[in-house]
């Protein structure tokens, strides 16, 4: 419960449960990871909408 009341008001602060809930919101950063590919490492991210909802985060994906 603690840790959904943190990413709610970093969310909230982020102006994005305009745009989407939380689930939704927890949903697209689940399937977002990093594949090693072509000796080098890329977002799993495939479309630009998704690209644009992570930068709005300003989130590093390690």
């Amino acid at each position: 419960m603690i840790m959904m009341s943190r990413i709610y008001f970093k969310l909230k602060d982020l102006d994005i449960l305009s745009k989407s809930s939380i689930n939704q919101t927890l949903n697209r950063l689940s399937k977002t990871y990093k594949i090693f590919k072509n000796n080098k490492w890329m977002l799993s991210i495939s479309t630009k909408k998704n690209l644009a909802f992570l930068n709005e985060l300003n989130i590093p994906i390690a």
